[in-house]
């Protein structure tokens, strides 16, 4: 291949992939759904879920939102005359931005041992519906440094969690640390920036269905680096909340990439599509040295691929299944006839099972990852046919296997519409 197709094959990625994405999954991503507008500082979580709409404090740390309703005397003004301020700012959209202390020097103005590696706060929403894993996605927000603050920092990230994080309180004292999770996009330079807006932006491979984000700063000072931006005096008054550095944050967004690597298979060779990078997988285990667009295949098993662009954003294939796969041997001197119909399907289907011995049988269905959707008892006997109900899962490819005496047998693939 020459290099000019190569180069026009990953402009037409890029422009697939910056025209195909998905709804953002972020609710109220710019914070413009509120209810009643503080003026003071805030000072709680109940406080602060009656002010903006759906978003949530994971912590004891206060975050906070500043908005252009406001009179400038008060603290959550967006330009705040208040004693506190972090500085001015305007919204990137709309009237109302969200706020956070990112780095915390000082053991000062903490007020708990929670904060001895630095006091933190952070903003926590659900998203419209759970991550589909092993789909990539393309995350993005905007932050601009307070311009009254002493420090600027890095380590700005978003953490994707499964369940809601409320970690206030450690051994009965309010937590206002930092929380021990490794964020999936994360911003390692120092954002110095205060009169524009940055983009802080990433996309990872969802691992789980995670459901909700978190935005904060998720390493302790140690890891953290910062400078000085602003000189500072010891003696004035109002030390104890400049010497931070804080962040406004807006038009928080996360969607799905509908961008997936197929694989093909040829007289033994897979096939997928042109990238930058590849990795092989046989049984999730990375296969040494293929990483070429092909690999020639010697053993049956669950293939995938995982690829990558220039724009540093990875993608993963859906498992291919090369071989008849019979994970423990079970004997088709046990196993006469295992089927499912009609697939692809939409909201059930049916299994015809034979055996050749009277069995205990479970059917499970799992994700492509192996992470398990739904186990159903089809009970003992040796010849039997059931219908499966698919309400309730969602459209996509999954594994059908049978568990016959604790063991898992034959695998089957199912399209559910």
């Amino acid at each position: 291949m020459t290099k000019f197709n190569f180069f026009i094959s990953v402009l037409i990625l890029l422009f697939f992939k910056s025209n195909l994405l998905g709804q953002n999954l972020v609710t109220n991503p710019s914070f413009e759904n509120y209810g009643t507008l503080e003026c003071g500082i805030l000072a709680n979580a109940t406080q602060f879920s009656n002010y903006i709409d759906d978003w949530k404090y994971a912590t004891g740390g206060t975050s906070d939102a500043f908005n252009n309703y406001v009179e400038n005397s008060c603290y959550t003004s967006t330009f705040s005359t208040h004693y506190a301020s972090e500085g001015t700012q305007l919204p990137r959209t709309g009237e109302i931005m969200g706020g956070i202390y990112l780095y915390n020097n000082t053991f000062t103005g903490c007020g708990n041992p929670t904060c001895f590696d630095g006091y933190r706060e952070y903003l926590q929403v659900k998203l419209l519906e759970p991550l589909e894993i092993g789909k990539t996605y393309a995350v993005e927000f905007w932050a601009s440094l307070g311009d009254s603050m002493i420090f600027a920092s890095n380590n700005l990230g978003m953490y994707f969690s499964d369940t809601i994080i409320s970690e206030f309180a450690i051994d009965g004292i309010v937590n206002k640390g930092s929380l021990p999770f490794t964020p999936q996009v994360n911003e390692t330079t120092i954002i110095t920036e205060t009169n524009e807006w940055v983009s802080i932006s990433g996309c990872f491979i969802a691992e789980s269905a995670a459901e909700y984000i978190i935005i904060g700063n998720f390493y302790d000072n140690d890891e953290t680096e910062s400078i000085v931006v602003i000189p500072f005096d010891e003696t004035l008054p109002t030390i104890d909340f400049k010497r931070h550095s804080y962040y406004y944050i807006d038009d928080v967004s996360v969607e799905l990439i509908p961008i997936n690597p197929t694989i093909t298979d040829e007289d033994g060779i897979l096939t997928t599509e042109l990238a930058l990078t590849y990795q092989w997988y046989l049984d999730d285990e990375i296969i040494d040295g293929a990483n070429e667009q092909t690999y020639t295949y010697v053993e049956d098993g669950f293939y995938k691929v995982i690829v990558s662009d220039s724009s540093g954003c990875t993608f993963q294939s859906e498992v291919y299944i090369v071989g008849d796969i019979d994970v423990h041997g079970i004997g088709e001197n046990m196993i006469s006839e295992f089927s499912i119909h009609p697939n692809p399907t939409q909201d059930e289907f049916t299994v015809d099972l034979l055996l050749g011995t009277l069995q205990e049988v479970n059917l499970v269905i799992s994700n492509l990852t192996g992470k398990e959707i739904a186990n159903y008892n089809l009970g003992a006997g040796k010849q039997m046919s059931t219908t499966i109900n698919l309400e309730g899962i969602p459209s996509g490819i999954y594994l059908v296997s049978l568990v016959i005496d604790g063991e898992q047998s034959q695998i089957k693939r199912l399209v559910k519409t």
